[in-house]
Order: structure tokens, then C-alpha cells, then sequence
């Protein structure tokens, strides 16, 4: 009882020097597999159990659940992007030369390339991908993003 009072009242979350998570080792899904033996009734593990999901649908549930990404980046110790509110956006200076430069290298007009510039906050070779690459291209590689945040959020939630 005193290992699970000192747990307890320091919000000790040891499970992850235990166990880990793995993904697709026999089973479908994750599975949890201890890293030591562990003697039976000798150990109290406390988990933060922040959030559960599959891979494909963690894009789409962090956009919709009001403070999850807020709560994981808290968890997982990672420091929080700073995000240019939307009356921020005007002052970005539009540049002709990047504009010339997304229109020549990706064969679009002026317009075209000027959207894709505001819409990639102005990332010069993010508008270039977005506008040369195909929607196969598009959907695979946004199918792997997805599964690479997944499964990062998935083995760090421990």
C-alpha cells in the first residue's frame, strides 16, 4: 500500500521502464509486452491513459477534440509550434520573385502559384510539391503521415 500511496500522491508514471508498446508482433494492432520479468503481485504500474486510436483516424481526432494536442504535447514533453494567428497573415510580405519562381518550376500560372504559396504559409518548396505532385502521390504520402504520427503518438504515450 505505501508504493501505491507514494505513486499516487507523485503522479509517478513508471509503466514505461516496464512495458512497451508494439505494433503487430502476432496480433493486429498494438500490443503490450513487459521488458523485464515481473514477479506476480509485486508491482503497481500507474498509466496516464491520455488517448487511444488507430493510425488512420489520429490526424482527424487530434483536429477534432479540443485540447488532445494540447494534453499529448504536454505528455510527451514537446514544445508547442508557434502558431501566426490569422490577423498575423496580412503582414506576411507577398514576394513577386517567389511567386515567378513556384509559377516557373511548377509550369502554373501566376495565380496558381500565388495560392499555393499562401496556402503552404509561404514555404517556397512546399508550394513547388504541392502543385507537381499527383493525386496518387498526395494520398499515399499523406497515408504515411498519418501512420508515422500514429505510431510515434502510439509508443510515446508510455
Amino acid at each position: 500500500m505505501q508504493t501505491l500511496f507514494m505513486k499516487l500522491g507523485e503522479d509517478y508514471l513508471d509503466a514505461g521502464n516496464a512495458f512497451e508498446l508494439h505494433y503487430g508482433d502476432n496480433v493486429e494492432g498494438y500490443s503490450l509486452h513487459a521488458k523485464t520479468d515481473l514477479a506476480k503481485e509485486s508491482n503497481i504500474f500507474l498509466i496516464d491513459h491520455a488517448w487511444t486510436t488507430k493510425p488512420e483516424n489520429a490526424k482527424k481526432e487530434i483536429k477534432s477534440a479540443p485540447g488532445l494536442l494540447d494534453r499529448l504535447e504536454t505528455i510527451m514533453d514537446i514544445e508547442k509550434e508557434e502558431v501566426v494567428d490569422s490577423d498575423d497573415e496580412d503582414e506576411i510580405e507577398e514576394d513577386s520573385n517567389m511567386i515567378d519562381v513556384v509559377a516557373e518550376q511548377a509550369n502554373v500560372s501566376k495565380e496558381q502559384a500565388r495560392e499555393a504559396l499562401v496556402a503552404q504559409r509561404y514555404d517556397l518548396v512546399n508550394a513547388i510539391m504541392h502543385l507537381t505532385m499527383s493525386e496518387e502521390f498526395k494520398a499515399e504520402s499523406e497515408r504515411l503521415q498519418d501512420q508515422v504520427l500514429g505510431q510515434v503518438l502510439g509508443k510515446s504515450i508510455w
